[in-house]
């Protein structure tokens, strides 16, 4: 029996679509990224929890980059433009405050 997809194909495409121009300044930062994956399940009414972005989780990491210009810029206008989850907001804080990210590579 073939198995039945829970999101339409429209939502499967708006999932791999880049954000609007509007959403262009922070679509790379990790937390733009887990908002979007998040409102998928938003919409279906499931609670949904970051993983591994916490900003416990970030200081543990082995190694850590500077924020940039660009990082810093991102940052601010996500801030500015979404309420954040607690804990994502937790760790754009700490981010901006203690001047250093984390990528993928990290976690290796």
């Amino acid at each position: 029996m073939p198995r039945r997809s829970i999101l339409s194909a429209t939502e499967r495409e708006n999932l791999l679509t880049l954000p609007d121009a509007k959403d262009e300044l922070v679509s790379k930062a990790g937390i733009c990224i887990a908002l979007k994956a998040a409102k998928l399940w938003q919409e279906l009414i499931i609670n949904w929890q970051p993983w591994k972005m916490s900003a416990d989780d970030l200081a543990s990491l082995r190694v850590r980059k500077p924020l940039n210009e660009a990082d810093r810029l991102q940052l601010a206008a996500l801030q500015e433009v979404h309420v954040l989850p607690a804990r994502l907001a937790e760790l754009a804080a700490w981010m901006m405050e203690n001047g250093e990210k984390g990528e993928q590579e990290g976690f290796i």
